[in-house]
């Protein structure tokens, strides 16, 4: 029995999406459940804030849409949107299960975009600033809802089950959902790792990041692991798109994994501040090297409850850290003098 080379060649792009999306699906699940009983202390309990409810939206949202992802699975009666005349009808329609479904997968793109936003002030008090790179996270849920402009549905297939379609043209997509928004995800990505970088080398923290967990370690380390998993994800599915792209029509399968990967370390990155709140900072200054962990232990208690508390009270800019630093620096200086003072 022979086949179609093309109907041989689908068969295989969508088998080898589909295994990767079952692989995404079940690291997302394993870090969920690994990460459960540190949600349950830090996120759970306590009065519901700000921060609470980006840490819920960003957790559960991709839980809820891993879910999802299993029921294309199941074999679709229909392909036609009718009336709701029993529930059933919303599993067995499958254009209404493709535009509901994609409509979730797109919601994703939410949580990280306001926290991107929400980093950039906090570190640059700077909202122009935080608005732009708002605007650069937002850019990939703003062309992906576009499809729906272009008549977005789903239909039947023999073969692959029940699948999504629309008329927007090939160059538009090329342009708008590879090239355009993948771009504007890396110079979100680029401007806020420079930002954190500049802002802490300013308050001398590079050399003052020890083995434990503080929060200028948790700037530092998870700011720069999420700069660079993103590039590295972002790069390889543009270079893997355009040359797909080139060659058959197709596209890359890191599209599988990019949203739980960033949902994931959007995860570990509140939940590694939250802690860092609540953990007691050690008061000290260093005079050989003017490091003021005293300073940066309040700074970092101000600003992880700017960000980890309610956020419409606590995103006004951190000038009293500056203030204390400039108080303790003549402090310690006073103390050096009357020491000198006495020795004499």
């Amino acid at each position: 029995m022979s086949y179609d080379p093309t109907t041989v060649e689908l068969f295989h792009e969508f088998l080898v999406s589909d295994y990767c999306l079952v692989a995404a699906n079940i690291f997302y699940i394993y870090d969920c459940l690994i990460t459960l009983d540190i949600e349950v202390e830090y996120f759970w309990k306590g009065p519901f804030t700000g921060a609470k409810a980006l840490f819920l939206a960003n957790r559960y949202v991709a839980f809820v849409n891993v879910i999802v992802n299993y029921f294309q699975l199941i074999q679709f009666k229909s392909d036609k949107v009718r009336p709701l005349e029993s529930a059933s009808l919303i599993v067995n329609s499958c254009a209404l299960f493709q535009r509901a479904g994609l409509a979730l997968v797109y919601l994703q793109f939410l949580p990280p975009a306001v926290f991107s936003s929400l980093r950039a002030y906090a570190l640059s008090k700077n909202w122009p600033l935080a608005l732009f790179i708002l605007i650069l996270s937002l850019v990939p849920y703003g062309v992906n809802m576009a499809d729906y402009g272009y008549g977005l549905t789903g239909f039947v297939d023999p073969v692959f089950g029940c699948l999504n379609t629309d008329v927007e043209p090939l160059n538009i997509s090329i342009l708008l959902s590879v090239a355009f928004q993948v771009t504007c995800l890396i110079t979100s990505d680029v401007l806020l790792i420079i930002i954190t970088w500049i802002r802490l080398y300013r308050r001398h923290i590079f050399a003052a990041v020890s083995r434990s967990l503080t929060f200028e370690r948790v700037l530092i380390q998870n700011g720069t692991l999420y700069f660079i998993i993103l590039l590295v994800m972002n790069v390889l599915h543009l270079s893997f798109s355009m040359a797909s792209i080139s060659g058959n029509g197709g596209y890359s399968a890191v599209t599988a994994f990019t949203p739980v990967v960033t949902s994931t370390l959007v995860s570990r990155f509140l939940l590694d501040l939250q802690r860092t709140k609540h953990k007691p900072q050690h008061l000290d200054i260093d005079q050989s090297t003017f490091i003021f962990t005293e300073s940066s232990g309040l700074a970092s208690m101000n600003f992880a409850s700017r960000v980890m508390g309610s956020i419409g009270e606590t995103l006004a800019g951190d000038t009293e850290v500056d203030a204390f630093e400039i108080d303790a620096l003549k402090d310690m200086e006073l103390s050096q003098v009357g020491q000198s003072a006495e020795r004499k």
